[in-house]
């Protein structure tokens, strides 16, 4: 018997090691049709295990950042985490964060639901039952604190096993208060493990902005992506199956259906499913049902390029083949012996919360964007890194946007460094025999206008061969502003798009390097 026993004492103790086994064997939840049953994994919450056990083994930090679908069950997944184990390990503080006070109330009654449905061999004692704020287990001495965005149940003195901030893009705290309560929480859980997880709501917020670091590598953070089809429940059949069915509706499929069903093979019952939605949600659509982490974030605007290519470039766009100097270079194709190169550059003061420094290569021939230099550096420090680029690219001809700090970089490149190959601009109505040449690119009334009409035409027309995709969803953003101007949506930046549309106008200009027309 005392051996019966101890063999099941360790088959115990194996479950509780192991939060998977762990939710699976005594925990339970409400579902989407309100029945209490016990909880298994769907497909969503087991893919979000994987990534993140595969980040971990990549040496990552336990920092991730969640892009999701609507009701796909990480915030439920997220919930039985922290409350595994706080309800299993002794001196554990964890937190979650809900955007609004009546979400905040719902996490909680998930929690307590697995409180309450807990075996008793396995449930810790419980302090202040009806507390609507928190799981507290003194003979644990840990806790599972569970409230809302800018509440004062949660402090920066805090210190947390585990952060779960839910709906960031969602919460109702101003964008300084969630930017000082994502450095809390970075603080507090030091140690720790931080998840951020949200639909997504338009660009330009905290959790637009961090998703956008993450998915260029730029951030501590793993991006994970949640389509809509991951979510296995997401799929309706077809109410005559008997009768044509699947079929039938192959039959329906417009070009756009075509294309996802053979990208990420979907079934006829995915597609059927869709469709149905989307007659449901129309434009929000796209942001409650997310395909791609690009037009997720869409909303409505003038915008300048075409947002429906734009979005499909974004959708084929293949991993680069280099990635070095901490992400500040990014390389898809390698300079060959012979071959010419142009680049643009548009400079930034070099502040680390202000515009961005970037160049980007040009293949002559092709028009393929070869590599990219992306960072805040001070104007100086800017024309060093593009002095090395330039003439690791054949000394490829370099325009400079010379407006503000451009002057003080092409200074550095002309007198300094003594780049061999820069632009010199002459206006396209001077005069044929005098051309007043000036050194580096002049972004002006005049020049702005065929700058950015060429790199539309050419984006449009196939004719660059697009590879950076910061350059692809700034386009995204870049729309008429109140004044009539396009540019950068508010809280957005267009640097990509200015130095792209640079390096095209030096190549239009490549017949006289020297001194060349608009």
């Amino acid at each position: 018997m005392t051996a019966e026993l101890s063999a099941l004492e360790l088959a115990i103790s194996d479950v509780v090691a192991d939060p998977v086994l762990y939710a699976e064997s005594f925990l339970y939840v409400r579902t989407k049709d309100q029945d209490i049953t016990p909880f298994y994994l769907n497909t969503v919450q087991k893919r979000l295990v994987r990534e993140k056990k595969m980040a971990l083994a990549r040496g990552k930090k336990p920092r991730f950042i969640v892009l999701k679908a609507r009701r796909c069950g990480i915030s439920t997944w997220e919930q039985a985490q922290s409350f595994w184990r706080v309800a299993t390990k002794s001196n554990q503080h964890c937190v979650t964060l809900a955007h609004i006070t009546p979400s905040a109330e719902i996490l909680f009654r998930t929690s307590n639901l697995f409180y309450e449905k807990l075996p008793e061999f396995v449930r810790p004692r419980r302090l202040t039952p009806h507390n609507k704020r928190d799981l507290n287990f003194p003979d644990l001495n840990s806790l599972f604190y569970i409230g809302t965005a800018g509440s004062r149940g949660f402090g920066r003195g805090d210190t947390v096993a585990r952060a779960h901030w839910s709906e960031v893009a969602h919460s109702e705290i101003s964008a300084h208060d969630q930017e000082l309560l994502l450095a809390g929480l970075g603080e507090a859980a030091s140690h720790g493990e931080v998840v951020l997880e949200s639909s997504a709501n338009g660009i330009g917020d905290l959790f637009h902005a961090r998703w956008q670091e993450a998915e260029a590598g730029r951030s501590e953070w793993t991006p994970i992506f949640i389509a809509w089809w991951d979510d296995a429940d997401n799929a309706r059949p077809f109410p005559c199956p008997d009768h044509g069915g699947v079929a039938d509706f192959a039959l329906t499929l417009s070009d756009e259906e075509k294309d996802l069903e053979k990208r990420y093979r979907l079934s006829g019952h995915q597609l059927h499913w869709r469709r149905h939605k989307k007659a449901d949600l129309k434009d929000l659509f796209a942001q409650e049902y997310p395909e791609d982490s690009v037009t997720v974030f869409l909303v409505s605007g003038m915008s300048f390029f075409d947002k429906l290519k734009i979005a499909g470039m974004l959708r084929r766009l293949a991993e680069p083949l280099e990635i070095r100097e901490n992400g500040d270079v990014v390389v898809w194709k390698k300079p060959e012996p012979g071959r010419r190169y142009v680049a643009g550059a548009d400079v930034g003061e070099g502040l680390a919360a202000g515009d961005w420094s970037i160049m980007g290569v040009l293949d002559l021939e092709t028009m393929e964007q070869v590599a990219v230099l992306r960072g805040h550096w001070k104007p100086e420090d800017f024309a060093r890194r593009m002095d090395r680029l330039g003439r690791e690219y054949n000394s490829a001809l370099l325009a400079v946007e010379r407006n503000n700090h451009g002057h003080s970089a092409l200074n550095t490149l002309l007198n300094v460094t003594m780049y061999p190959n820069l632009y010199y601009h002459a206006d396209y109505d001077a005069a044929a025999d005098k051309p007043q040449t000036v050194l580096g690119w002049p972004t002006n009334a005049k020049t702005r206008p065929i700058m950015l009409d060429d790199l539309r035409q050419a984006l449009e027309d196939g004719l660059v061969i697009a590879r950076d995709r910061v350059m692809l969803t700034e386009c995204l953003t870049f729309e008429q502003s109140g004044e009539g101007k396009y540019e950068a949506r508010g809280g957005c930046h267009d640097d990509a798009v200015i130095a792209w549309a640079i390096a095209v106008q030096a190549r239009k200009n490549w017949a006289q390097p020297r001194v060349t027309f608009l």
